[in-house]
């Protein structure tokens, strides 16, 4: 692992066999030394792991602080702030490339590139609006994928704990919710999910403790967005903005922007029924239950 682990508590159970932790020097455009958003990464030693005297495949795993705040100062091509933050995040992206290249490595390693969900726009992180989940996703698997081409099959990242599992010649767990990427990426298929679940949870147990449960659950198919909003009678603490609605509806072939709710459609009933008792099974299945499991949590780590 490279750089970020963002795990809180309880971080002793997530163990790695190679850890690289930022350098003491300043990026270019950083502007606080304090910050480990502000330094370089040691590409020294990633570059030791890749030439090793190990002949097993590996995994490995660069974790950006970019672009979260604070932001870069200005670059000496002109970008600052946020925009200089995602530059930098992009420049160390394409080293990586660079030492595959160097290093006679980039015809046999597989390479997923996935980003967060924005924080910077509307309607995005603390919701679970297409605007708040929809993030990047590249591959390149050269000899497997064809360059240049896309796909809109829906995907979550729970596939790539099982994809990642049978590259490396495993077997899938059959309790695993995510299934294997593989036929997708090659080309044999072109769907993956017919529905996927959301969950947002809407407390914090970090350093910004935030009290205030606000869950919300969604269910996604490739034409119909159904939200439930847990804790609708109160504001969205982390928002601006009007109460929720205890239940949105979206039909996002002709609305993608997710703006006109339709739960008072009588005729859509039947749609908002069949989606709800998809997000009732996977709550009992996963053993949630709402504003109570996260008042629990809240209980399990106290404020110190």
């Amino acid at each position: 692992l490279v750089n970020k682990d963002g795990i809180r508590k309880p971080s002793d159970i997530y163990k790695w066999d190679h850890r690289i932790i930022e350098s003491e020097e300043m990026a270019p455009g950083g502007t606080i030394p304090r910050s480990r958003r502000h330094r370089t990464t040691r590409f020294d030693e990633l570059e030791a792991f890749l030439t090793s005297d190990d002949e097993r495949p590996f995994c490995l795993m660069h974790a950006s602080r970019q672009p979260h705040a604070p932001y870069f100062g200005r670059l000496p091509n002109g970008l600052e702030g946020y925009d200089a933050s995602n530059h930098y995040m992009d420049s160390e992206f394409g080293r990586d490339l660079e030492l595959l290249e160097k290093h006679g490595l980039s015809e046999n390693t597989i390479v997923i590139y996935i980003n967060d969900n924005e924080a910077g726009i509307p309607r995005s992180k603390y919701t679970l609006y297409d605007s708040g989940l929809r993030v990047p996703c590249i591959v390149r698997w050269p000899g497997h994928t064809s360059p240049g081409t896309t796909s809109d099959a829906m995907i979550s990242f729970i596939d790539f704990l099982p994809t990642l599992v049978e590259l490396a010649g495993g077997d899938s767990d059959p309790q695993w919710d995510g299934k294997s990427l593989v036929p997708l990426l090659e080309g044999r298929v072109t769907e993956h999910h017919e529905g996927l679940y959301f969950s947002y949870t809407g407390v914090s147990v970090g350093s910004e403790r935030d009290e205030t449960p606000f869950p919300i659950r969604a269910y996604r198919t490739r034409r119909y967005k159904f939200i439930r909003n847990l804790n609708y009678k109160i504001r969205h603490p982390k928002l601006k903005g009007p109460r929720r609605l205890r239940v949105e509806l979206y039909n996002l072939e002709i609305d993608p922007l997710e703006r006109q709710n339709l739960e008072f459609f009588a005729d859509l009933d039947p749609v908002m029924e069949r989606l709800g008792d998809e997000i009732d099974a996977w709550m009992e299945k996963t053993g949630d239950k709402g504003i109570e499991s996260e008042l629990a949590l809240l209980k399990r780590y106290p404020s110190s």
